[in-house]
């Protein structure tokens, strides 16, 4: 099997073998917009202040600021007049210059702004809100000679086509013929625009101040105590111990047997005479008769 390939100084019209070229011109691109959403710009501003010597991500816990995690942004943006401000509050590592590392964020943001996404920055406020203690300590140097985030350029590679071939068959067997497929139509790549590239600043040269000799401490040496004077114990006085009085004698009452009290015998009530009394004599009954009314009629009455 031959695989042609097509090298990557041939101009835009070479051809290869079944492959058409057919370049489309720019008027006949379609039209639209484009817009940069809130989470990509703050991917592009995260991996910005990544990018600057002396920063560090913290994940908030208990035991850090109350659970407060950096870098924390605050992005507000205008996708009609593409303009963004950004304020962020970072961690640094000490020891580092703060000041400086505050700086050269704030400078890298501003710059992958415009270049990732297009966007005008109008304020970006930088506050330092933590310090994170590491074993490795920043320079300025470090800082001056960092290299800014910039975006990848695309590298076009050569493409390979695979051409078909005949593979060996037995006489039995019936060789198809092969299908020739249609031509497929190949895009010209275009020439990405060259990027400008700021020139370095030559770093400030950075006073380096020699330590000063302690000066000597004055070690005062301790004064021994004086002797303490130490008394003699003195025997308590003898106590005057009184002896108990006996209590005089009371003379004892005898008691006195009280006066018999006089017994009235009662008196027998007076005999009552009894008052008869006359019961009426009963009278005779007078008997009854009953008789049945019988109605007359009037003219018999009459």
């Amino acid at each position: 099997m031959t695989t042609p390939t097509i090298p990557s100084g041939a101009p835009a019209d070479a051809k290869s073998p079944g492959i058409a070229h057919t370049g489309a011109p720019a008027e006949a691109r379609p039209s639209g917009t484009t817009r940069i959403g809130l989470r990509a710009m703050e991917r592009v501003v995260h991996d910005a202040i990544d990018h600057v010597p002396g920063t560090v991500r913290v994940q908030g816990t208990l035991k850090k600021l109350g659970g407060k995690d950096f870098p924390r942004l605050a992005i507000q943006m205008d996708p009609d007049t593409q303009m963004v401000a950004i304020d962020t509050a970072i961690a640094v590592a000490w020891p580092s210059p703060v000041t400086e590392v505050a700086a050269a964020v704030r400078s890298a943001i501003g710059q992958a702004v415009q270049d990732f996404c297009g966007y005008t920055p109008t304020r970006i406020n930088v506050v330092v809100g933590h310090a994170e203690p590491s074993q490795q300590r920043v320079t300025s140097a470090q800082i001056a000679y960092a290299q800014p985030l910039t975006p990848r350029q695309p590298v076009a590679r050569p493409l390979q086509v695979h051409a078909p071939s005949l593979l060996s068959t037995p006489d039995n067997e019936s060789v198809r013929e092969p299908v020739v497929a249609q031509s497929t139509a190949v895009r010209t790549p275009q020439v990405p625009q060259p990027t400008q590239t700021r020139p370095s600043e030559t770093p400030r040269a950075v006073d380096v101040r020699e330590p000063e000799t302690p000066q000597a401490l004055n070690v005062w040496e301790p004064e021994a105590p004086r002797p303490l004077s130490v008394r003699e114990p003195k025997a308590p006085q003898a106590l005057n111990v009184r002896e108990p009085e006996a209590p005089q004698s009371v003379p004892l009452r005898v008691p006195q047997a009280p006066k018999p009290l006089k017994v009235s015998t009662p008196k027998a009530p007076r005999p009552v005479e009894a008052i008869w009394v006359d019961v009426p004599r009963p009278a005779p009954l007078r008997q009854i008769e009953v008789r049945p009314y019988s109605r007359q009629p009037r003219s018999e009455a009459r």
